[in-house]
This record gives structure tokens, C-alpha cells and sequence, in this order.
């Protein structure tokens, strides 16, 4: 018994790319005269262009040295607005380092775990909150060494 052949053609081929200025920002609302497209050297018709979201990996990488002072509790909110941008797919994970690296979450699709994560260590993610509460959830993490802490002079 023969094996049965498929035999295909296609007109139409999609082409991934990504397309970026000099300062690395993306290009956007580019059309089709924008783009050359060569096979073997010769010159391909684009019939169009389309833009599309793909999804993300982003370490989130939280110092809470004492270098800090209370700015750890600004990045954390900088964090939660940077989440609050994510669209389907993306994936994060957040690590702290004082002293040590902690992974406190490997990565997930789920923005709010990561949210979670990080208002569970830096307070309640009012703007403003307590610095006080930021130290009692420190020392409330086992093995986690307190550094004396000062407010920061502006």
C-alpha cells in the first residue's frame, strides 16, 4: 500500500517581526511600503500589515536593601500600575534581594498573585501607607534580618 501524499500551496504567508527605533521603542502604524521582503534575492508583494500584542516575561526584581529606605514601598506601587498594563499572556515573576535573593514568586500569568505578593510584604498599597506597616510585615517573614531604618531627608 502507497503512503498518501498531501500536496499544498498557499498564496499567502505571515511573517512575524518586530520592528523598533534607534532608541528601542517600537515602531507602530507603519504601512506596507515600509517593508521589503526578499526570497532568493527577489523582491516579495507585502499585501499588508497588521499589529498585534504578544505576550511578555518580566522579572520583577524588588530591592529592599536598606539603601532604600522608604522607597521600597514607592517601588512596590510602581509595580502594582506597571501589572495593572499587562494583557493576556503575560507572565511575571518577582524576586526581593536585601541581603539575600528571595524568589517570591515564579512565574505566572496571574498579574493580581503578584500584586498579592508584593502588597502582602509592603502594606496596603494606599499610597502613602505606614512605613510602620512595611517594618511589621518584615519582621513577621522568617529569616529575614531587620536593619535599623531611618525616614530618608528630601
Amino acid at each position: 500500500m502507497r503512503p498518501s501524499v498531501l500536496s499544498v500551496s498557499s498564496n499567502l504567508v505571515l511573517i512575524d517581526v518586530s520592528v523598533l527605533d534607534q532608541a528601542g521603542r517600537p515602531g507602530r502604524g507603519l504601512p506596507a511600503v515600509a517593508f521589503h521582503l526578499f526570497e532568493r534575492g527577489a523582491e516579495q508583494r507585502i499585501l499588508s500589515v497588521s499589529e498585534t500584542e504578544v505576550p511578555v516575561s518580566v522579572i520583577i526584581v524588588l530591592d529592599e536593601s536598606g539603601s532604600m529606605g522608604w522607597g521600597v514601598t514607592q517601588c512596590a506601587q510602581a509595580v502594582k500600575q506597571f501589572l495593572k498594563g499587562s494583557t493576556e499572556g503575560d507572565e511575571f515573576a518577582l524576586i526581593s534581594f536585601s541581603d539575600r535573593l528571595v524568589l517570591e514568586s515564579d512565574f505566572t500569568t496571574d498579574a493580581g498573585a503578584i500584586q498579592a505578593r508584593l502588597m502582602g510584604r509592603h502594606g496596603s498599597a494606599v499610597p502613602g501607607a505606614d512605613p510602620v506597616a512595611v517594618q511589621a510585615t518584615r519582621r513577621s517573614s522568617p529569616g529575614y534580618k531587620q536593619m535599623p531604618r531611618t525616614p530618608s531627608r528630601r
